[in-house]
């Protein structure tokens, strides 16, 4: 039943069979039976094994299995045996990767709450809340968390933040009776539900509905519900991969053909046809791929970023738009005093007092025109009754502070405390004597304490009800009467603090006349001591992080439960470019067309969301080509992480459901470190589209060497003995020791290439582009060619000038294979950086790879001298002249490089 709202407390006793003084244990075991524990439901856990599985989804890891069960068909097991490594190893990389970052999302989790308090056949106990069943009387005080859903039976002085649910920063205050039926969510004031948070009072209860029917469980459903979705990344390499694996597959057909054709043995050419198809694909991209995203995923951490799937990252730097709640990302989500409004400032037409310091931190001053105000008489009496009346404390754990009750009366204890005041220095251990207490009608409260034989009542509330029983206004130290022009001016300043989306509480004072005096008395006459101005602050870092995005030509759209004003303020406060702020059921009013039109401007601003709104606009913005990435830290921001291309949730506040639906998670909670992450994105797709061209460009050669040596096998042969028809330049096994270990190390060292200077400053790569464009195929077919003749060339010099005591054929591939590492290793250099020459970007500015070509030169110099290596890999010892060749063969590629760089910078210039 969803309508518990809308019900009497009769019809819900009845409807949930119990007299409301505690269900009987044989009862509780009925109705565990039917409901079962009250545990929430978890997002869909993705199975151990098919994360494993989905490892060796890739098109190229594909082609690679079906190459390894050829080869076993041929008994070719060293070569079956290599690339079987390749793919376990690459399969065993990305998956402890994935398991990793769900362990420590796992670490991450806090548990909502453990016990509470219930009334079993009578008598009060404290129980598990997965205990709990519907209708079991609950009893909640002050700093717990909600459990179930429930009927409130009485509450004193209730207030509940339901931030968690509705996205409303501001408390709630909860009172019982029944409502109309079609009251929202949010204004069901009866309702007490799952997940959030009373902060003040306590409350008589009944459990409604538990585990997954309450409206915490139902939006856990929803977010079940919603598929992922593959990331660009993933889309980008997909293509890629089927179109090489076609390619391959075209040329491998066609070469094989033609060798049959010129008297080629079938199993000759079956094999040349692997090792034609090892060329073409590189093998090493996948496990370099992971590698990178992996390492990836350890540098986002550093920027408070959690990645939990390898490619998030990635796809975190084709964000377009930013989909981000306010409350908690963009603001602290802890209410602060940020202005006093003092009478003689307001009637002398000048400007508040601004109080320093975000968030429960008592740290900061009270400032006048940039001068400490802390000891004026009008701040001591504001800040005096604001402290008095109040129930809030704030208290330190682990260098953290924290509110305990109402947040915006902790606002009030922590600017009384900046201005070195706390409730024990006022009155010491002596309690109140009295207390009129808030509700909806009078929208305001009073307590009355007795200081130095004096009784006086302390009160605060809404401007509007506080102003008009007010008869004076202390002004430069003396009450005096409070004219109606004055009281008009005050009403007209708090208008504008509210358009401004601050929320003001009027503060107010009377000496009682004695301890007899009537409560109906006490707020009668009072003595206006000023405004409080009290706003949930952007967070210190939000308005550069916004600017940094704007720069970086992304659209941000700010999604809260808080009203218009709030969001309009927020925005603004932190530089976004906005017309208006749009509102949930303004949202309901118009079409997707419509929709579009507004989504077009820069940036947008939506108040009043529902879960429901934020899964349209992401689906819209998805639909406009824009990679979405969404920010939540409540229950209702679920469905929208996991349809978003990019869901992120808060790590400190966020809840369960958040967290197990987002694909990031930001350990901080801070919105710069989101736009650090992006930055840390677009850094990796940078370096891995490097490292992608770099690979083929040695692919390239090698197809282009396989394919020309087939042609010129005759001329090859000429040089070796009589029996021998079928010369290959180089073997399958010596390819995949080119594209693993050899280009593989220095491919995953482009990974760590640091950003390109004005990578912030560029708009978001489109995410439908290839990742290889014509022009780079142009590019790296001619480096190849370029590559290809020369080895060729060197390749025929060995055949024809033989080394006595070798074998030509052994020397003249080893020193083919030798080339090629020699060559790709020149060439890296060039990859580098795509744009700018070594000069600007710095020769030493990236160790790793320095480290890595040194390593390759090793790892190739024991393959060729080493006799265990020259086993494996049919190698031969080579003279060391040959490398010095080599090395100056391959130079003019790095110099080519290096000179159209510097010529196209200055052409920019």
């Amino acid at each position: 039943m969803s309508n518990w709202h809308a019900l009497p407390k009769e019809t819900v006793l009845k409807q949930l069979d119990t007299d409301g003084e505690g269900l009987s244990p044989e009862e509780v075991i009925l109705r565990r039976k039917q409901y079962g524990k009250n545990i929430l439901p978890d997002p869909p856990a993705v199975p151990v094994w098919k994360i494993f599985f989905r490892q060796f989804l890739d098109f190229l890891i594909g082609i690679l299995i079906i190459a390894a069960i050829i080869s076993v068909m041929l008994h070719e097991w060293r070569d079956a045996i290599a690339i079987i490594v390749i793919v376990v190893l690459n399969g065993c990389l990305g998956f402890f990767q994935e398991l990793k970052a769900e362990q420590a999302m796992e670490e991450l989790k806090k548990m909502m709450l453990m016990e509470s308090q219930v009334v079993r056949d009578g008598h009060r106990t404290t129980l598990d809340v997965a205990e709990l069943v519907p209708g079991d009387l609950i009893i909640l005080e002050a700093g717990e968390r909600v459990p179930a859903d429930l009927f409130l039976l009485s509450a004193s002085d209730c207030q509940v933040s339901e931030a968690v649910l509705t996205g409303e920063s501001a408390p709630v205050r909860k009172n019982p009776g029944p409502l109309p039926e079609d009251t929202p969510l949010a204004e069901r004031s009866n309702m007490l539900y799952c997940g959030t948070v009373l902060c003040n009072g306590s409350v008589t209860a009944l459990v409604a509905a538990a585990g997954g029917l309450t409206e915490f469980g139902k939006i856990a459903e929803l977010t079940g519900s919603t598929p992922e979705e593959s990331s660009p990344l993933q889309r980008q390499t997909a293509k890629l991969s089927k179109k090489l694996g076609l390619m391959a597959a075209a040329l491998c057909v066609l070469i094989v053909i033609l060798g049959i054709l010129k008297d080629f043995s079938i199993n000759s050419m079956f094999m040349f046809g692997i090792a034609l198809a090892v060329g073409a694909i590189p093998e090493g991209l996948p496990a370099v791929l992971t590698i990178t995203l992996a390492l990836g995923m350890r540098k986002m951490l550093t920027r408070k970023c959690l990645v939990r799937r390898l490619t998030a990252n990635e796809t975190m730097g084709a964000t377009g738009v930013i989909c981000t709640d306010k409350t908690g990302t963009l603001t602290k989500n802890e209410m602060t005093v940020t202005r006093l409004v003092l009478p003689d400032r307001v009637f002398e037409k000048k400007g508040e007092a601004e109080v320093e310091g975000l968030g429960y931190e008592p740290t900061g001053s009270v400032l006048i025109d940039g001068l400490d105000a802390r000891d004026r008489e009008d701040v001591k009496a504001l800040m005096e009754a604001s402290i008095l009346c109040n129930h809030a404390t704030i208290e330190e754990k682990e260098g953290v502070w924290l509110a305990i009750g109402d947040p915006t009366e902790a606002a009030l204890i922590v600017a009384g405390m900046k201005c070195n005041m706390t409730i024990e220095g006022l009155v010491g251990n002596t309690a109140a004597l009295g207390e009129l207490s808030f509700d909806s009608d009078r929208k305001r409260m009073s307590i009355v304490w007795e200081r130095d034989g004096t009784m006086t009542a302390y009160i605060k509330g809404a401007p509007e009800m506080v102003l008009d029983r007010c008869g004076n206004v202390l002004l430069k130290g003396r009450e005096v009467p409070l004219k109606d022009d004055m009281r008009d001016t005050l009403f007209e300043r708090n208008k504008v603090l509210a358009a401004d989306g601050i929320r003001v509480l009027a503060v107010a004072r009377r000496v009682l006349p004695g301890k007899n005096t009537p409560s109906k008395q006490w707020e009668d006459g009072l003595t206006f001591l000023g405004m409080v101005g009290i706003t949930d602050p952007p967070r210190p870092e939000a308005k550069a992080a916004v600017a940094a995005a704007h720069s970086a030509g992304i659209r941000i759209a700010v999604l809260t439960g808080d009203n218009a004003l709030t969001a309009g303020a927020v925005g603004k406060a932190i530089g976004l470019e906005f017309d208006r702020v749009m509102t949930g059921t303004e949202l309901d009013d118009i079409d997707e067309n419509k929709l579009y039109e507004v989504l077009k401007s820069k940036d947008s601003l939506f108040a009043r969301v529902t879960p429901a709104h934020k899964m349209r606009l992401a689906k819209a913005f998805q639909t406009m080509g824009k990679i979405c990435a969404m920010t939540g830290d409540g229950v209702n921001d679920a469905p929208a992480l996991r349809q978003a291309d990019v869901g992120i949730a808060m790590g400190i506040k966020g809840s369960d459901v958040a967290k197990g639906a987002a694909d990031v998670i930001l350990l901080d909670d801070s919105f710069s470190s989101l736009v650090d992450g992006i930055e840390e994105g677009r850094r990796q797709f940078s370096n891995i589209k490097k490292f992608i061209w770099y690979m083929l460009c040695s692919n390239f050669g090698e197809v282009i060497i396989l394919s020309a040596g087939l042609f010129l096998t005759g001329l090859f042969a000429g040089f070796l003995p009589d029996s021998t028809k079928e010369v290959f330049v180089l073997l399958p096994v010596q390819i995949l020791w080119l594209n693993l270990v050899t280009d593989g190390a220095t491919a995953l060292a482009l990974g760590f290439e640091r950003p390109e200077p004005g990578i912030m400053k560029e708009p978001p790569r489109d995410p439908r582009a290839s990742l290889l464009p014509w022009k780079v195929v142009s590019i790296l077919s001619g480096i190849g060619l370029y590559k290809a003749v020369l080895i060729l060339f060197a390749f025929w010099y060995v055949l024809k000038n033989p080394v006595p005591g070798k074998d030509p054929l052994i020397l003249a591939q080893t020193v083919a294979l030798t080339g090629m590492v020699i060559f790709s290793k020149i060439n890296v250099f060039n990859f580098r950086s795509l744009e700018n020459p070594l000069s600007t970007i710095g020769f030493f500015t990236n160790r790793f790879l320095l480290a890595a070509v040194a390593a390759t030169f090793v790892i190739q110099a024991a393959g060729v001298y080493h006799p265990l290596l020259q086993g494996y890999l049919g190698t031969t010892a080579i003279p060391f002249k040959y490398w010095l060749y080599l090395g100056l063969l391959a130079l003019p590629l790095l110099v080519i490089g290096e000179v159209y760089k510097f010529a196209a910078n200055r052409a920019k210039t």
